[in-house]
């Protein structure tokens, strides 16, 4: 009870000044969903899978010896880093205020770690909340389906004159997984944040999705959130059982490193050059 009355606290202390940020989330989403609308022939073909895909697209590996040039994956990029700016410097600031108190009062450490990471995981959660919500709007505007499965013609509509997505696929599994490798991004962010400061956490964390945009590998974990990428939707793509693995085992294994970590960090210390 104590770590859920914790996790209430911090959203209610952040939302007066980390508002904004979600904004930009949102409005990013509603942008592309707009895009989606005018790049499509007959808007009300659109499904609400088409939607979800298409925000979340992402980028196709680049290859050397392509004739078509890259496309970098701008508003992709700009709604996870708002989304991860969002979750940047308020446990830091926590820590070295109030929470140094709360972890007094409570006598456990650990118990304001967990709290944290809970509270990125409800800012992760918005981020895909943002997602459905918008797209459900422009659904229904469109006249639209609500199904969840995504449309041969969705990629017609991107302008992938070589790329296709699978017919009939749907992007639960593929949201699932993206949610995942997001809440692991984030999660190393908040561990490297109370370690080595936020700004240099958040410049790891525009590398780490930078590297991802370019780079095909199960271990940048920025792909398994494109879902041009993913198999099930793409064609021979990045494993989603894989991605949601991997994710698993980073949130579980930053949660245990960062319990250790917090319990033997000088917080007086960190409060002297904070």
């Amino acid at each position: 009870m104590m770590t859920i009355r914790l996790v209430l606290g911090d959203l209610k202390d952040s939302a007066r000044w980390g508002w904004w940020k979600l904004a930009v989330v949102v409005v990013t989403f509603a942008l592309l969903c707009g895009a989606l609308v005018s790049q499509s022939s007959v808007p009300s073909d659109r499904t609400w899978g088409d939607y979800i895909a298409y925000m979340l697209a992402g980028a196709y590996v680049p290859l050397p010896d392509s004739q078509t040039p890259y496309q970098f994956p701008a508003p992709w990029m700009l709604a996870l880093l708002a989304i991860a700016f969002m979750t940047l410097g308020y446990p830091y600031e926590n820590m070295i205020g109030v929470g140094k108190h709360v972890m007094l009062l409570s006598g456990s450490r650990s118990t304001w770690w967990l709290s944290k990471c809970m509270w990125v995981a409800v800012h992760a959660t918005s981020f895909f909340i943002s997602a459905f919500g918008v797209s459900f709007v422009f659904v229904v505007l469109t006249g639209g389906s609500l199904s969840l499965v995504v449309t041969t013609g969705l990629a017609n509509a991107m302008y992938l004159s070589s790329y296709t997505y699978t017919a009939g696929a749907s992007v639960a599994g593929f949201c699932v997984c993206a949610f995942l490798a997001l809440l692991a991004i984030c999660l190393i962010q908040l561990l490297l944040s109370i370690m080595i400061r936020p700004m240099l956490s958040y410049v790891f964390t525009v590398v780490y999705l930078f590297a991802s945009a370019f780079y095909d590998r199960d271990w940048l974990l920025g792909g398994f959130i494109m879902s041009i990428r993913v198999d099930g939707l793409a064609h021979d793509g990045l494993s989603p059982v894989v991605g949601s693995v991997l994710s698993g085992i980073v949130v579980v294994c930053v949660a245990l490193v960062g319990m250790i970590v917090v319990s033997r960090i000088d917080i007086v210390e960190k409060e002297g050059v904070g």
